[in-house]
């Protein structure tokens, strides 16, 4: 068992009471363990079953790897409601969704084994990845008696040989799947939806990047990238800024003219709009018949 914040000495002394062989007390304020074990009158810090440690109770979940039949949030005594930016660890920290995450990752019915000391993958975002030619692109543990809550898999481009599954992700409660795109001869695996099957018209050497029609082009999540949840990141793998079209395409790699890099269809890639250095703002090189207009220089008169 193990307990959290100010009625800590009460709800131990009540575990020792019907015999728990173990109890973890945690506390962020080292006063009130001072004075819990100074006048509590069970005197339960100096049981030899209890032990006490001054922390907040979510740090504490976050390091260790400690299994419990029972974990007890004790009454915090604030009941304030209190703005994430005054950085108080009362209720407002306690009692979220990512707190009650982390408990859940160390009930006694969730053995070590499946989790060997790490975090459930909860909350978790895999996105704009391209995977080519593994084993298994996405692969999940088989053995875990928890589901994974909250997680987002999306927009990411996976390709695979013959003989190869794609997705094994046995626990899929949870997860949400979206835009995705899988090909080659790999089979899909037991992916459960939020993908197409297209061939994503990747170059065949070298870097594998999208050529001109892919379906992963302008295909990824509509929303500004950089602004979380679900939308892509600002910048693609390489550092581009995405995106360099209407949106960010699926995968890693952010394809286009002015991303720096010379695309098939495209006479030259300098990574910018200057029309004066030798490569157009359209990728063609500079010369006439490119589509870009550009002013003829005055023509002199004189005499020679």
């Amino acid at each position: 068992m193990t307990t959290y914040e100010h009625a800590v000495p009460q709800v131990a002394a009540a575990a020792l009471r019907h015999c728990v062989e173990r109890v973890d007390c945690v506390d962020i304020d080292p006063t009130i363990c001072w004075l819990g074990r100074q006048f509590h009158p069970d005197h339960v810090y100096d049981d030899p079953r209890v032990t006490l440690t001054v922390n907040d109770g979510r740090a504490f979940l976050r390091s260790t790897t400690e299994r419990y039949d029972l974990i007890v949030f004790a009454f915090p005594d604030s009941l304030t409601l209190v703005n994430a930016s005054g950085n108080l660890r009362l209720e407002s920290f306690l009692f979220t969704l990512q707190s009650f995450g982390s408990v859940r990752d160390h009930l006694a019915s969730d053995s070590a084994e499946s989790r060997r000391g790490n975090d459930a993958p909860d909350r978790v975002t895999i996105a704009l990845n391209t995977v080519l030619s593994c084993g298994t692109a996405l692969a999940g543990e088989s053995i875990r008696t928890l589901p994974p809550l909250g997680c987002s898999i999306s927009d990411n481009l996976l390709v695979g040989d013959s003989g190869k599954t794609l997705v094994s992700m046995p626990y899929q409660q949870g997860i949400t799947w979206a835009g995705n795109i899988l090909w080659g001869q790999a089979s899909n695996g037991n992916i459960s939806g939020g993908y197409s099957r297209k061939d994503p018209l990747l170059t065949t050497g070298g870097v594998r990047r999208l050529t001109s029609g892919s379906p992963a082009i302008n295909a990824g999540d509509p929303g500004v990238p950089g602004s979380g949840g679900s939308t892509c990141e600002a910048t693609d793998q390489r550092g581009v800024t995405r995106p360099i079209g209407t949106r960010c395409d699926i995968g890693a790699f952010e394809s286009g003219c002015g991303d720096g890099v010379t695309d098939p269809g495209e006479e030259c890639d300098d990574g910018n709009a200057i029309d004066s250095d030798g490569c157009q703002h359209n990728c063609t090189l500079s010369g006439c018949g490119n589509g870009v207009p550009r002013q003829r220089p005055p023509v002199g008169l004189g005499r020679h």
